[in-house]
């Protein structure tokens, strides 16, 4: 058996965003055509009430998240500090087409490029090799100058602090706490706020905008 065989990967926090972003590609699709469906019914009620939900039940979701993270960031302030190495150190950088997913950016539009620092790192904890990919609790994109400065700061092959759950050792985090990421944090407490208002709005609303 290699080395390698013995590497306890955790859950990759890359592979979370592509699922993630291959969901809200299925989620869009799905409502544009049924959209268009309550339009040409004329169910504008249920389109309103079927929207607001959605849209309440993503916000109490991406707020249920942010409070997990935030949560688990100030529990990592206990954890163990090891050594560890940096294995996988790169930027990825995304573009969207704000209204358009999936379709070439129309003249004149501006893209949306998102930066996602992807650091990959090993440690040992009680004889047992690790890897895991967390820089941060939160799953969010960084500032491009942030972003940009987290791979400098961790190349490939470099020894850095990994700070570990004792009590579940995949648990591994480059950053500890809230202090150097307190922006992030808050960046997707804020946005599950503003996505749960937004659906409760629309259901409450649905009666009132429909009759005109």
């Amino acid at each position: 058996m290699s080395e390698q065989d013995n590497v306890h990967p955790t859950p990759s926090s890359d592979r979370s965003g592509a699922i993630l972003y291959n969901v809200a590609r299925v989620a869009f699709f799905f409502f544009f055509g049924a959209f268009l469906y309550f339009m040409f019914t004329n169910q504008i009620l249920l389109m309103l009430r079927l929207f607001g939900g959605v849209f309440a039940a993503v916000g109490v979701a991406g707020l249920a998240h942010g409070l997990w993270s935030l949560r688990m960031a100030r529990q990592s302030e206990d954890w163990f500090p090891v050594e560890g190495v940096i294995v996988g150190s790169r930027l990825d950088v995304k573009t969207d087409q704000p209204a358009h997913v999936g379709h070439p950016t129309r003249v004149g539009e501006p893209a949306i490029d998102t930066y996602w620092p992807r650091i990959e790192f090993e440690y040992q904890f009680e004889g047992e090799t690790y890897r895991s990919d967390r820089i941060i609790f939160a799953n969010v994109n960084f500032p491009r100058q942030r972003a940009e400065e987290l791979v400098a700061q961790n190349p490939m092959g470099a020894r850095v602090q990994v700070y570990v759950d004792r009590n579940h050792p995949r648990q591994a985090v480059l950053e500890k706490g809230t202090a150097t990421e307190a922006k992030t944090y808050l960046k997707a407490l804020i946005a599950g706020v503003i996505l749960t208002l937004i659906g409760l709005g629309l259901w409450f609303l649905a009666p009132h905008l429909a009759a005109r």
